[in-house]
């Protein structure tokens, strides 16, 4: 859009730094501001610096981008919604508006959900490494996770997050790294009648999933070997607390998950 002799957009860069319209100045003053740091970006959201569930994505996109290096678990992506996806989408976005980032990938064991992320990421020509699921504490202990981005299958009312086995184990060592845990999710994940993540029933799979594994051989044919004839336990999920949350990123806004509610007021009543 145009203001005065200029051409606008709502978010763009300039001079190497991210810009905004700051929108609660609207219509008495038109004021642009740079967003510098990841809490520059929470809080432009947050005090709806900017609006619309649009603009609200691309500036969470334009966060994430800032940040460079984004560890993400399981699979989040178009493959396991529609389109876009929750944790990848801020990564698509950031991509197309040609932000620099790339993203460490878990493999995710024992489905190698991971595996399916990398697909996505390289299909979409996004720059990406797949990493044992136990590297993601190693690597923020060297500085080389800047956040951690993960979805969701289940979300309670209080924050707490139900997500693939694993997610728990990368909230703490991000929490002792000091390095940003955020969860995205839509909100028809959050289950507003449970407010304690411990109650939530977690999924025992069929231990072949574990003993055994599927690759490729050398003509290509899809084949599985066994690796262990051990008695075999395969929880699927596991329980991240909401105190190891940064924020969940959701098509209202960020919030922290103890103001989930802030969000959406007509469920929570």
């Amino acid at each position: 859009m145009k203001v005065g002799e200029r051409h606008y957009r709502s978010i763009w860069i300039e001079a190497g730094e991210v810009r905004i319209i700051d929108q609660r100045c609207l219509p008495h003053q038109f004021r642009v501001v740079p967003l510098d740091t990841l809490q520059d970006f929470e809080t432009a959201i947050r005090d709806m610096w900017v609006r619309g569930a649009p603009l609200i994505g691309a500036t969470a996109a334009f966060g994430i981008a800032a940040q460079m290096h984004v560890l993400t678990h399981c699979n989040a992506g178009w493959l396991a919604t529609v389109d876009w996806g929750t944790a990848t989408s801020p990564l698509y976005q950031a991509h197309d508006a040609g932000i620099p980032l790339h993203v460490w990938v878990d493999e995710t064991r024992p489905r190698n959900q991971g595996a399916l992320t990398a697909w996505e990421l390289g299909a979409h020509g996004i720059p990406h490494t797949y990493v044992t699921d136990n590297a993601g504490g190693h690597l923020m202990q060297h500085g080389l996770v800047d956040m951690v981005v993960v979805g969701t299958d289940r979300t309670t009312a209080g924050g707490d997050v139900c997500n693939k086995i694993g997610t728990y184990l990368k909230a703490l060592a991000a929490q002792d790294n000091g390095v940003p845990f955020y969860v995205a999710l839509p909100s028809p994940t959050i289950d507003w009648t449970m407010t304690d993540g411990s109650s939530i029933p977690i999924e025992e799979r069929a231990g072949s999933e574990v003993s055994q594994i599927q690759g490729t051989d050398a003509d290509g044919a899809l084949s599985r070997l066994r690796v262990t004839e051990a008695p075999v336990g395969n929880p699927a999920f596991d329980v991240t607390p909401a105190r190891l949350v940064t924020s969940l990123i959701t098509e209202r806004g960020v919030v922290a998950p103890h103001a989930l509610a802030t969000l959406f007021p007509e469920q929570a009543a």
